[in-house]
Formats: C-alpha cells, structure tokens, sequence
C-alpha cells in the first residue's frame, strides 16, 4: 500500500512536467512526498496507540462443540479456530451441530490431504487456511503486544499457537493442554480477547 501511495504521489506532483523540471526541482519534490509519507506514517501509528479497545465479533463454538473430548476433538484446537475464522469473514452463524459436521469434515479433509490432523504445525495451518477455506495467511514470527494490536485494527485475526497451561483459563479440566490453538479476536487496556 505504501508503494502505491507514494507512486501515486510522486505522479501527481510530477504530472507530465518532468521534462520541463530541473534535477533539483526534482529532488525537492521527492523529498515532500517522502516527508508526506513519514507524516502520515506517524499519525497511523498514533491512531493505533490510541485504540483503547477492539472486540471483533467471532462467533465462538468449543472444539468439543457437543461435550465429546474423544479424538478427533481433543486434537482438533487449529480446526475449531480456522473454522471459526471462516465464519466471522464469510458471515454466518456457528451452531454447535454445524462446528461439530465441519471439524469431521475437516479432520476428513486433513488426512488424505496432510496424512494427519493432529498437531499440525504453523505450515500445516497455513496450507489448510489456503487450500481448504481460501484464506490468505501470513505466518509472523515477530511477534508483539503491539504488531497483534496493529493486525486487529485492520480487521485481521490473529491465530496463535500457545502453551496452553500457561494461559490459566479456568475451563481447562485438570491442567489443560500442553500445546492449545486459539484465535485473537480483540483487546482492551488490560487484556486480549480470545476464543479459546
């Protein structure tokens, strides 16, 4: 977006004048364009400080939607979050009957594409996120407090793999997971909010 940005600019204050413009005069236009861009840099970066709060409105279903904590749903942490990411992007609601159909759909899906649906890597998240629900996926490893803010404010979810028993969620049944996938639906001054 940047690029474009400054292309459109740096076309706009030059128009079809180039040729008649000297190197200097240029060089002092470009220069503008790219104080312009720092400016505006600037102030999206202060919006994003600014945000107190977000709370993106992911319909949330368990990953045992009807209680079951067999296989697959006790391994099925990165389907329940994938599949509810498709669900706030494409708009529908989530019934724990329909979680239930596409987690075995999607454990279906993973075994003959992937050989397994049991902890599946980032990679593996990534290629199920791309091929199965057509979804463009960034996987990040510079991960901060603020680079999740920022992908939030844009509307972006953020699917994290965690350690689990660190989490201190109290609906974990006796320790809970050592590995566990969750989505990042939003923050506010004190906390993220999760459906977990």
């Amino acid at each position: 977006m940047k690029i474009i940005l400054c292309l459109i600019m740096l076309f706009g204050l030059l128009g079809n004048t180039i040729a008649e413009k000297s190197v200097f005069e240029l060089k002092n236009e470009i220069e503008e364009v790219r104080e312009y861009i720092e400016e505006a840099t600037d102030v999206v970066q202060e919006s994003v400080q600014e945000q107190a709060e977000i709370n993106l409105t992911v319909p949330f279903q368990a990953q045992a939607p009807h209680g079951n904590w067999d296989l697959p749903y006790q391994e099925a942490c990165e389907e329940a979050a994938l599949i509810q990411a498709y669900h706030y992007f494409s708009d529908q609601e989530l019934s724990a009957d329909k979680m239930d159909q596409e987690i075995l759909e999607l454990v279906e899906w993973e075994t003959k594409n992937l050989g397994t649906y049991s902890d599946t890597s980032l990679a593996e998240v990534k290629i199920i996120a791309e091929k199965y629900f057509d979804f463009e996926m960034e996987i990040i490893e510079d991960v901060s407090e603020e680079s999740i803010k920022q992908n939030l404010i844009k509307g972006f979810l953020v699917l994290a793999p965690t350690a689990g028993r660190e989490l201190g969620n109290p609906n974990f049944s006796n320790e809970g997971p050592l590995y566990h996938f969750l989505v990042v639906r939003g923050f506010d001054s004190k906390k993220f909010i999760t459906n977990d």
